[in-house]
């Protein structure tokens, strides 16, 4: 079993914990496509001091977390315009190479794509 968490810090101590929950919300299925993370279940919001949560920075005492149950996504690539690739000296036979899909899907991606995670997507076999 995979999880998806996303970290917020606090930065209002006197915001209650459903204008907390109101301003984060709003932010989730851009976090979620970015960690390329699909929930399988329902997720949870909860308050921790930063000190005792992973990965927060201790940019505040106190941080916003979210949880939930989660699998990986396909990561879909807008295909390149190879064309245009030419004309500027880059080898336009170059064809994408496969990359591990879930559940039996193939994704497409460049040889060469990063994807800069702000959310971080957790499995039990993490080290």
């Amino acid at each position: 079993m995979t999880s998806f968490r996303a970290i917020w810090p606090i930065t209002d101590l006197h915001a209650g914990m459903a204008q907390l929950v109101a301003q984060a919300r709003p932010e989730l299925p851009r976090l979620l496509a970015q960690a390329h993370a699909r929930p399988t279940g329902i997720g949870r919001f909860t308050v921790a001091a930063s000190a005792h949560v992973p990965g927060s920075g201790r940019v505040t005492e106190w941080v916003l977390l979210y949880e939930c149950p989660a699998r990986p996504a396909p990561v879909r690539v807008v295909p390149t315009n190879y064309a245009a690739a030419s004309s500027k000296g880059v080898d336009a036979a170059a064809e994408p190479t496969s990359a591990a899909g879930t559940e039996g899907e193939a994704a497409r991606q460049p040889a060469t794509t990063a994807h800069p995670r702000t959310a971080t997507s957790t499995g039990d076999n993490a080290a």
